[in-house]
Formats: structure tokens, sequence, C-alpha cells
């Protein structure tokens, strides 16, 4: 489906001229794809090892790997556990990563500390790819947990300058883009132009 979505992308979306990119969603899990000299590759950042020791397993039971820590369905269980914690009860059918945005918008340390620690998760996982690949000319995100987290300022900043410190070509990535998907239907559309290309 990642493949299908940044295919998306490149027929309709913003990666329409470019040929070195690399798209996630960071939703309930973590998928990705690479754009590499024009082609597609498969990728799997949500399941490359996090670099945090502490024994959490992702939903296929990878231990310690970025989505087991960073996904929104981490968060989720963290926002929980605070709420709990500080007796704050979850109004029926609201979402608890909705609650956090909005704590964070608030200026609540909880939240700000957690968002700060996710965005350096992120940030990190994101440079390490750069630095993998440098030739990387634009960053595609989209998901459930990552585009309402990106649009807080502390929280896409913090992503920034996370990027900043971890990249080994800081001067080369300062004004990286990283966008949000635009293409409407992008995994439908690009399920159909891979469609096509192999049936050629």
């Amino acid at each position: 489906d990642m493949e299908a979505a940044l295919a998306g992308e490149i027929a309709a979306g913003v990666l329409k001229s470019c040929q070195w990119a690399f798209m996630d969603t960071v939703s309930t899990g973590w998928g990705g794809a690479l754009l590499l000299n024009g082609e597609i590759v498969a990728a799997e950042p949500g399941h490359t090892p996090s670099g945090l020791f502490e024994g959490r397993r992702c939903g296929l039971g990878h231990e310690d790997c970025n989505e087991a820590h960073f996904s929104g369905s981490h968060v989720e269980e963290r926002v929980r556990l605070i709420l709990q914690q500080k007796k704050i009860p979850i109004p029926k059918g609201k979402n608890p990563n909705a609650l956090a945005d909005e704590a964070v918008q608030r200026g609540e340390r909880w939240a700000t500390e957690l968002y700060r620690y996710i965005a350096e998760g992120i940030g990190k996982a994101w440079a390490y790819r750069l630095n993998l690949i440098p030739r990387i000319e634009k960053i595609v995100y989209q998901g459930g947990f990552l585009i309402p987290a990106m649009e807080l300022p502390l929280f896409r900043q913090t992503l920034h300058q996370t990027i900043q410190t971890w990249a080994s070509f800081p001067e080369l990535h300062r004004d990286l883009p990283i966008e949000h998907a635009q293409a409407e239907h992008g995994a439908l559309r690009g399920a159909a132009s891979l469609f096509t290309q192999l049936h050629r």
C-alpha cells in the first residue's frame, strides 16, 4: 500500500517532478516507501531499530523498533496512561491523541514533553535515512497521527531541529521540503499506475 501511495504522489501529488524522496505513513503503525532515482522501492522504516532498549513491541512483535516507540498507537497508549495517572477522564468517543494535540496547543507540560519526545524519535529516524541516502530531495508524510501533529509548531520545529542535529550533511538538508501527501485517492491512483506499468 505504501508503494501504491508513493506512486499516487508521483502521478498526481507533490512528487511529480521528484527523483529522490521517501514517503512515510505514521498512524496506528509506521509504513514507508522510497523513491530512488525514479524507482519505487519498498521499505520498512517502522520496523528498523529505534536505538531504545525498553522491550516494547509493535503490533507485529518486533522489539524496540520505531513503530513500537513512535507510532500513533504508542502515543495513544502513553496518553491513556498519563491521563489515568492524572485522573483525567477521556470523553466517550474522543481520540486520546486529539486530546494530546489540544493539550499541546494549550502548552500543558505533560503533552509538550511527550510530543517533543515523539518528534525527536521521528526526526532521528528520518535523519538516519537521509544519512544513508543524502540525495533525498523531499520527505512526504501522511497518517492519522502525523498529519495533525505536524500542524503543531512545537512538534514540527522539534522534528526539524532533530533532523539538523543528527544529519551528517545538515547544510544539504537545512531547507529540505517536508510535505503532506496531496494526491486525491493517492493509493488507488498509484495502484492503478503500478498495475498498468506491470502489464504493458
